[in-house]
């Protein structure tokens, strides 16, 4: 969220909370600004009607008031490491074609897709690989070879943690009409 957008919630969002809390102090009668519209009062389905639009418009003001000051992350395709002379800013793009190019050379395994999942805040990045067995070896510890490799290979390219490396195993016929990434 750019900060014109935060600003413009937050204001939003704090005369919007003013007036659900204005509006709410009149209806029920403990700030007396305006006069009823008549003496006997209102009807009661007004007034529930009323303290329930203004109780909502406060809430999703609140809401938006809140949100304005959560500092999301600026990117999520991109992962900014800080260094002593600013960041390094390393696109999620560069970590799944690493990935392509370190899977593509691996006998035995077929992959059908890799997903990499940043987090800025703690410099790490997660991975998932899906493939499919084309060899006899077996799937637990190729999968487990394959984790190691994984981790290592990008840590040591990229220095930055892996802190988690999912294979998930598929059906080698299913795999065979999905193209092979080289």
């Amino acid at each position: 969220m750019n900060v014109l957008l935060r600003m413009i919630f937050a204001v939003y969002g704090l005369l919007g909370l003013a007036l659900s809390v204005v509006v709410l102090l009149e209806v029920t009668g403990m700030y007396a600004l305006l006069q009823l519209v008549t003496d006997g009062g209102m009807p009661q389905e007004v007034f529930w009607t009323i303290v329930g639009l203004t109780a909502f418009v406060g809430i999703v003001s609140l809401i938006l008031f809140l949100t304005s000051f959560r500092k999301g992350e600026s990117s999520k395709d991109t992962l900014e490491v800080p260094t002593s002379n600013g960041y390094i800013a390393i696109k999620k793009d560069a970590f799944e074609s690493a990935l392509g190019r370190f899977l593509a050379g691996r006998d035995g395994i077929r992959m059908t897709e890799s997903k990499v999942n940043m987090h800025s805040k703690k410099n790490m990045v997660d991975i998932d690989v899906h493939y499919a067995p084309v060899s006899g070896r077996g799937i637990q510890q190729t999968g487990t070879e394959l984790q190691e490799e994984i981790k290592s290979y990008l840590e040591n390219w990229f220095e930055v943690t892996v802190r988690r490396v999912r294979i998930f195993v598929e059906d080698p016929a299913k795999s065979k009409s999905k193209k092979r990434v080289v």
